[in-house]
């Protein structure tokens, strides 16, 4: 899924990875287990920053409802952000920045991978 994200690029937390496939700049993914957004565009196997947390980040969500500060998780399947974890299928990834409704197509979160670990 692409992802917005608002905010200092500085002020976000990265870790290095070399993915198989081919990335592109702003892109949510699984990384070993872990929602990341890739930093850049990257080759596959290419050495690279993958952002684990970032406020501010905008994605699209399933068809429910969020509560602002309410949990976030990725549903890789789906490739969207949902409030389940779907019995630990669903990766925790941040917190609802603003409640957003069912009809809503996208939600803003403070993204934190770490939340899930």
């Amino acid at each position: 899924m692409k992802v917005k994200i608002y905010g200092a690029r500085e002020s976000m937390k990265t870790v290095q990875h070399a993915e198989g496939t081919a990335q592109t700049v702003d892109t949510l993914l699984e990384v070993n287990g872990s929602p990341m957004i890739a930093y850049a565009d990257m080759a596959a196997n290419e050495q690279g920053s993958y952002i684990y947390a970032a406020e501010n980040v905008e994605g699209d969500k399933a068809a429910v409802a969020f509560t602002e500060g309410g949990a976030v998780y990725y549903d890789a399947g789906n490739d969207v952000f949902t409030n389940t974890d779907n019995t630990g299928a669903n990766k925790l990834c941040g917190i609802a920045k603003e409640a957003a409704a069912g009809g809503d197509a996208t939600v803003v979160i403070d993204f934190n991978a770490s939340l899930g670990l």
